[in-house]
């Protein structure tokens, strides 16, 4: 069993190392691109919510970057794990890799990115004179949380994009409408109160709330919030791993397809 997890290990190692350098190769900024994205949108949402609509909110501004970077990490993991299977597919075929570790990778590296953009949010508490409390211990929990939301969702949309590639497009546009529906860049007091039921059934919405709880508002820990966070994660870890499962064999022969059709378009001669 050891040798079974150090084998996962090693190969999570090499692909979350692989994705980092082949998402910055060629660029001049490099790993400052995973937080200037989120940084630069929070500053165009502060300019119009506060600026132009007046919207009236104690450190606006840390109040989006807090919730964008958190929503951008979730975002980038599931848009990345549509393509953990078509854009690994030689990998999967040709060495010993286990099926479902790219799919994990793809989360991981995004948790890297946002490991690494929690210095710019203590940096806007620091401007703001927000304590930093004991919640940050609770930190390592919360990104446990996120990869089970991450990994569960992105082994059904990877497995799905496969088969079908409409699926690309449909969770575009469904990331679109979750976003807006979260409150991510508007506080839940200006939801309208016919609109305010959809929380209940975000899964989103309870884990946001913890983590603002840690970055925005400190506050004691909400169990309620934890809890459902938790069964939101498990619920999503199992719906990914049933799918996984069930799609196994199949999964190995569109890789099959995939993987020679691309070699055969590389033994195209060129007109």
């Amino acid at each position: 069993m050891f040798s079974q997890f150090h084998k996962i290990y090693e190969q999570m190692q090499v692909l979350v190392a692989k994705d980092l350098a082949q998402k910055y190769k060629r660029t001049i900024l490099g790993f400052l691109w995973s937080f200037l994205l989120p940084l630069t949108q929070s500053i165009v949402l502060f300019y119009v919510f506060r600026i132009v609509m007046r919207f009236n909110m104690p450190n606006y501004i840390l109040y989006l970057v807090s919730g964008l970077f958190l929503w951008q990490t979730f975002n980038n993991m599931l848009m990345s794990s549509l393509f953990a299977y078509i854009g690994n597919a030689a990998l999967l075929k040709r060495t010993s890799c286990i099926r479902y570790v790219p799919v994990v990778s793809c989360c991981i590296t995004e948790l890297v990115h946002l490991c690494c953009s929690i210095p710019v949010i203590m940096l806007c508490m620091w401007f703001f004179k927000v304590p930093i409390t004991f919640g940050v211990c609770l930190l390592p929990l919360f990104f446990i949380i996120l990869t089970g939301y991450g990994a569960g969702i992105g082994m059904l949309l990877g497995v799905y994009n496969l088969f079908f590639r409409d699926i690309e497009r449909i969770v575009i546009i469904l990331l679109q409408l979750w976003f807006f529906v979260t409150p991510v860049f508007y506080p839940v007091i200006a939801m309208p109160q016919k609109f305010k039921v959809l929380l209940w059934v975000n899964p989103f919405y309870p884990f946001l709330e913890l983590w603002r709880a840690v970055f925005f508002q400190p506050m004691p820990l909400n169990w309620q919030n934890l809890a459902i966070s938790l069964g939101w994660m498990v619920f999503f870890v199992i719906l990914g791993s049933v799918c996984y499962l069930r799609n196994y064999r199949k999964l190995g022969e569109y890789l099959c397809c995939l993987l020679y059709t691309s070699d055969a378009a590389d033994d195209t001669p060129c007109v």
